[in-house]
């Protein structure tokens, strides 16, 4: 979507208007690779031109100045071979159509090894990216080259010329026409018997290695790519003959050996079912049909008919291969150490076990092959990738009736066991690996080999006294050592048979279909979603936009329902009774202070009762001193009290009588307790009234207490604190 709207501004078309503009500052610009992808014309027809594409592949092809600055050296060679193979059909066109722009690549390769590894890696890639777009062009000047496999087998010392043959050698996205043609001219060139002689002892250690690699890479991809010219000559009897008698033949060398084995061992996993040498596609979903059967089966056949040459060949340098100088280790010195000829040899003849070849067997239990493997596992009991491969071996034996009968009777295999088997006391005495006692290495795998031979219970032969020493030892150190390997760190079983969680045996579960009702359906989640969405309907409707009060507003703001009270007469005037009988006028403002209307019990019938349920409670002013100004919560101050239908209350000398009811109908109790400093604190307080009709009359003092400790606990007066 960024580049489909061209947001970003280029220098380049501006640069490309001028008439005299250079290459060099077209590859300068640092946006010249994204415009030449981005199929930019203007770019793509200036780099076509004959005369800057010869300089961009010349550019590819030559060797930097060694006096040149590094950051520079590889400048413009590495943005000509990313500009010729951009995958713009134009300069794909461009250069194979050109003879000699070809051969300016062509002759690369005639030059005398070593290659810069860098500028190798340009022109392969521009090469490999040719083979892939225009294969069919490319050949036909294949074709017309002279010696140019021999020019690649001479730099194969280079890893990217390794991945070039490697290309040209597959073509599996070509046509099979023309693919069975290019494999057909590389088998003309002796593509193989080159690549096999690179494997001898005269070639350089970096040679053997991409060799090696290259053709294990061929024989990963036999099994997709079927009738191959090239790959069913690589696994045909000849040429897996050919590896096996390179690896023998001539002095024991061991790079050479090592190699030659590495490329049978993937020929030998092409045998198994089932198995992915590449790796892309796991086991349990690869599916196996017959044709894949029939491979399997013709590709083992060939390779037992290969190795069985040489297997006294190989036999002879597993028991006999030259000592080397002791080798120190952390457990000791090795004399001599196993070495990585050995290792591999036993390596090729597990899997040379594993074909289950009548032929090679025989000549296995003749060699006493299997016994060697075993011997070495004692001798060399920290190795193990060396214990793993007789394990290997041992598995393949079983399997074959003569092999287990020569496995049990000829190589004493439970013999071996029942002698070099270590007990757990023994480990405690032997010498100590730093704070653990020394645990002999190959019990691992020598526990594996007595549990397999215990599964062959029945077809193991041997004499009586043998029989019952291998009874003894499978009922009594296997099986402890079995429930030892079964127990988790902490001394819990790892099955679940033997574990400690007696609570939950005897839990009985319901059947599966019972637990289904309890599960959440798809439409439940959609009821959830309908809801949420009415929800944020609904909310999304609500408007919580509120304007900041001003100081003039903030009394507006509660003004409006302070007069829709009063409007709505929701506390009517009443008029307060003294004892005298004459009424007062309705009580409003007192002492700076609103009046407001409070809940209380219900009033009793006392003689001083208040006419109506509904009178709100007065508020008195304290005379001396004079009351603190109290600010209005509004925001404004009290009015004056000489408003229209309020009471004005002035000096009175006499104090009034109060009943204690509110505008609820709720009267308050008038057993309340009596504050014993009431009276001496009420002295202090005084009543103003104007009213002429109140006839003064002094309280008693338990009417004083009573009318105070109600006055002070509502909160309506404000008693001075006893330092005032």
């Amino acid at each position: 979507m960024f580049w489909k709207f061209n947001l970003v501004s280029s220098n380049i078309d501006t640069l490309l208007e001028q008439e005299d503009v250079s290459l060099l500052t077209i590859l300068d610009e640092d946006d010249v690779l994204q415009e030449c992808k981005a199929q930019n014309q203007k770019l793509v027809q200036f780099l076509v031109r004959e005369n800057n594409i010869s300089a961009l592949v010349n550019y590819v092809v030559s060797d930097p100045n060694p006096e040149e600055e590094e950051t520079k050296k590889y400048k413009y060679a590495n943005i000509a071979c990313e500009l010729l193979t951009s995958d713009v059909d134009a300069i794909t066109e461009q250069l194979t159509g050109s003879e000699p722009l070809l051969q300016m690549l062509f002759d690369f390769f005639n030059r005398e090894p070593p290659l810069n590894p860098l500028s190798a890696s340009f022109v392969c890639k521009v090469f490999i990216l040719l083979a892939t777009k225009k294969m069919g062009q490319l050949f036909e000047s294949f074709q017309r080259q002279q010696g140019f496999i021999p020019s690649l087998m001479r730099h194969l010392a280079t890893s990217s010329v390794a991945d070039l043959l490697l290309k040209l050698c597959t073509c599996s996205d070509q046509q099979n026409e023309l693919r069975d043609q290019v494999a057909q001219w590389l088998l003309n060139q002796d593509t193989l018997s080159l690549l096999f002689g690179l494997l001898g002892p005269n070639s350089t250690e970096l040679e053997r290695d991409n060799v090696t690699q290259l053709l294990q890479d061929l024989l990963r991809i036999s099994r997709e790519l079927r009738n191959h010219p090239l790959l069913d000559a690589l696994l045909s009897v000849t040429s897996l003959a050919a590896l096996a008698n390179r690896a023998v033949d001539g002095e024991p060398l061991g790079g050479v050996l090592c190699r030659c084995i590495d490329v049978l061992q993937i020929a030998a996993e092409l045998t198994k079912p089932g198995s992915d040498p590449i790796g892309l596609v796991p086991d349990e979903q690869r599916p196996e049909t017959e044709a894949d059967r029939e491979f399997r089966q013709s590709v083992s056949t060939r390779l037992a008919e290969a190795l069985l040459p040489v297997v006294d060949r190989l036999h002879h340098l597993l028991v006999s291969w030259p000592k080397g100088a002791p080798m120190p280790s952390t457990l000791g010195d090795l004399d001599p150490p196993l070495g990585h000829a050995r290792l591999a040899l036993s390596s090729l003849l597990a899997a040379a076990f594993e074909l289950q070849n009548g032929a090679l067997n025989a000549r296995f239990r003749e060699l006493h092959s299997l016994e060697a493997l075993l011997d070495l596992l004692f001798v060399y009991e920290w190795n193990s990738l060396l214990h793993s491969n007789i394990l290997k071996a041992v598995e393949a034996a079983v399997k074959d009736e003569a092999m287990f009968e020569h496995l049990v009777k000829e190589c004493t295999v439970t013999e071996k066991i029942t002698k070099f088997w270590q007990t757990p006391e023994e480990a405690s005495a032997a010498p100590a690996m730093g704070t653990r006692p020394r645990r002999r290495g190959f019990m691992g795998h020598l526990t594996e080999i007595a549990n397999l031979l215990v599964s062959q219970r029945d077809r193991v032969q041997m004499s009586e006294h043998q029989m019952q020493e291998w009874n003894n030892f499978t009922s009594g150190a296997l099986v402890e050592t079995n429930r030892r390997n079964e127990t988790e760190l902490g001394s819990r079983p790892l099955s679940g048979s033997d574990d400690d969680d007696s609570d939950f045996r005897e839990v009985s579960f319901a059947p599966e279909n019972e637990f289904r009702q309890f599960a959440f359906k798809e439409e439940d989640f959609s009821l959830q979603k309908q809801r949420a969405s009415a929800f944020e309907e609904r909310l999304a409707g609500l408007n919580f936009g509120v304007e900041g009060p001003s100081s003039t507003g903030q009394a507006d703001m509660w003004s409006a329902p302070v007069q829709d009270l009063e409007d709505e007469d929701e506390w009517p005037e009443r008029q307060i009774t003294f004892e005298n009988g004459q009424n007062a006028a309705p009580i409003g403002t007192l002492g700076g202070r609103t009046s407001s209307p409070r809940a209380s019990s219900p009033a009793d019938s006392s003689s001083d009762s208040i006419s109506s349920d509904d009178e709100p409670p007065m508020e008195v002013e304290h005379a001396a001193p004079a009351p603190e100004p109290v600010t209005d919560p509004w925001g404004e101050q009290s009015t004056a009290a000489n408003q229209e239908g309020w009471a004005s209350w002035g000096e009175a000398d006499k104090q009034p009588t109060f009943q204690r009811s509110d505008s609820a109908g709720f009267a308050f109790d008038g057993a309340a307790p009596v504050d014993p400093g009431a009276a001496s604190r009420a002295a202090n307080y005084e009543v103003a009234t104007d009213s002429p009709q109140m006839e003064a009359e002094t309280p008693s003092e338990e009417e004083l207490s009573s009318n105070f400790h109600f006055l002070t606990s509502s909160g309506l007066l404000k008693a001075e604190s006893s330092a005032s």
